[in-house]
């Protein structure tokens, strides 16, 4: 028992006295110069560095840079560090066996000041800094080797390069490079891990709004300057959107509106102020999402998913504004300018066919008159169709309005006089009641063709819409979803380790 004690008080006057070499050994500049790597002139010294994410702030698409704060590992072997503490085995450093585990000492973090340390930087760092409440977040250790072990609390704003073709269904992968500023590889060299502990490893409860973390890599990226090549080790993290949020704000209400644009089909051509107000707002909703959207997003030069789809929601919505200025102004052409320029065309046709006729008429009389002189007989001519009975006959069988009611209204018959039958000695005068009246048909079978066509365009809107806009949500969903995924390639990276969320998370 005593024999105990004194063993017991022996190795703490021991571990003082090496306890106080030790800390006279870093404020002495003659013994330890912390300017002066380890190793100096002789090898480079090798540091072993992991990160311990503890949080990851969801990604600003905007500025295209992320946050995290993590903790920052290091370890390096420093000689003039050594120090020896006795156990219970061996009270001197002689006496200990090679296989007996080294002990290391927790010393306070001003120690960290007073030591060298690998110059360490962010090279995609835009703001960072260390941890201070309620003291300095560091933690160093020295173990009887003199492997140093360091641990700082860090926040850190890096740049992350975004390619937003598939946003919002894109996967972003967001590095962390972490490189020597003033030794090239010659003088430090970095590695990750590769004990026990993972050289990347994250907090079990990791979230973020509009991100998913699936994965992760680590990679060694030296990096070559005029003045040398430095040592560099990466991280990178595989981070999908979750677009349950755009689907709420931008998809489903844009969906929604452009079928809410179709319901105009159905409302009466007549209605014009139901259908331009319909139209119109339709139009400016969409406007206003495309603006929405765009504002919280950097002014890229490519297109986007984003934008694919509400400028095609925008060119339907557009489109069925203008589909009814179209049919609104065919209905209303029953005296437009198409209906004048149709019966001018009819009538410059009739005037041909009359001129025709007629020369064909004289012809026929100088025939008449060569064979009353070979014949001896003048021929008797039963009659010849001249052109307005000619034309009358044209538009009483084409332009009449029975035969427009006919073709395109049904069993309708409006033609209340009998064209089947013509004199053909008979001139129609110009300004008769008959070609007054002939006149008014035309006016009435034009106006009937016209509304006919504005509503066989209203009837064929109704489907086709539909019909573009369906296969066009197919083609989008599909490409964007299956044909193009992204995440299935990083996933299918053997250098991926896939980030499993813990079980007991709430």
């Amino acid at each position: 028992m005593i024999l105990k004690l004194i063993q017991f008080s022996l190795i703490k006057i021991i571990l003082a006295d090496q306890l106080a070499n030790l800390y006279n050994t870093i404020n002495n500049p003659q013994l330890y110069d912390k300017k002066l790597r380890p190793h100096d002139k002789i090898k480079a010294a090798e540091v072993n560095v992991s990160f311990y994410i503890q949080s990851f702030d969801s990604l600003q698409e905007s500025t295209m840079d992320y946050r995290l704060t993590m903790f920052l590992r290091m370890f390096w072997v420093d000689p003039r560090l050594t120090f020896f503490i006795p156990k219970e085995d061996c009270l001197t450093k002689a006496n200990c066996s090679s296989d007996v585990k080294m002990e290391q000492l927790t010393v306070h973090s001003d120690v960290l000041k007073a030591i060298w340390k690998p110059d360490l930087f962010f090279s995609n760092e835009k703001e960072g800094s260390p941890h201070k409440i309620i003291t300095e977040n560091a933690l160093i250790r020295i173990r009887e080797d003199g492997l140093v072990y360091v641990s700082i609390r860090l926040t850190v704003v890096a740049a992350c390069r975004m390619y937003l073709n598939h946003f919002p269904m894109d996967v972003q992968v967001c590095n962390l490079r972490a490189e020597s500023f003033g030794y090239n590889t010659n003088d430090v060299q970095f590695h990750w891990t590769d004990t026990q502990t993972p050289p990347l490893d994250l907090q079990d409860d990791l979230q973020m709004p509009q991100f998913k973390l699936v994965g992760h890599q680590t990679a060694v990226c030296d990096k070559v300057y005029t003045s040398g090549t430095y040592t560099c080790i990466e991280a990178k993290f595989i981070l999908k959107r979750e677009i349950g949020y755009y689907l709420i704000q931008i998809y489903v209400p844009s969906f929604l509106l452009v079928i809410l644009s179709w319901v105009s089909f159905w409302i009466s051509i007549e209605a014009t102020p139901a259908r331009i107000s319909l139209g119109i707002t339709t139009v400016l909703t969409i406007s206003s999402m495309r603006n929405g959207a765009a504002m919280s997003l950097p002014k890229v030069s490519y297109i986007k998913a984003i934008d694919i789809w509400l400028s095609f929601c925008m060119v339907l919505v557009f489109a069925a504004v203008l589909e009814y200025a179209i049919a609104n102004y065919l209905y209303r052409q029953s005296d437009g300018i198409l209906a004048r320029n149709s019966r001018r065309l009819k009538k410059g046709h009739c005037n041909l066919v009359s001129k025709y006729l007629k020369n064909c008429r004289t012809l026929r009389k100088r025939k008449a008159t060569k064979k009353e002189y070979t014949n001896g007989s003048a021929p008797k001519i039963n009659g010849s169709m001249n052109g307005s009975v000619y034309c009358a006959n044209y538009s009483a069988h084409y332009d009449s309005p029975s035969y427009f009611n006919t073709k395109l209204n049904g069993n309708a018959n409006i033609h209340s006089q009998d064209h089947s039958h013509f004199d053909l000695h008979h001139q129609v005068p110009k300004n008769s009641t008959a070609s007054r009246a002939e006149d008014e048909d035309d006016e009435l079978a034009d106006a009937l063709y016209y509304r006919h066509l504005s509503k066989k365009i209203e009837k064929e809107s109704r489907v086709l819409f539909p019909f573009i806009f369906t296969a066009f949500c197919l083609c989008y969903w599909i490409y964007y979803m299956v044909w193009s995924n992204e995440l299935q390639t990083w996933l299918d990276d053997e250098n991926t380790i896939k980030y499993k969320v813990s079980e007991d998370r709430n």
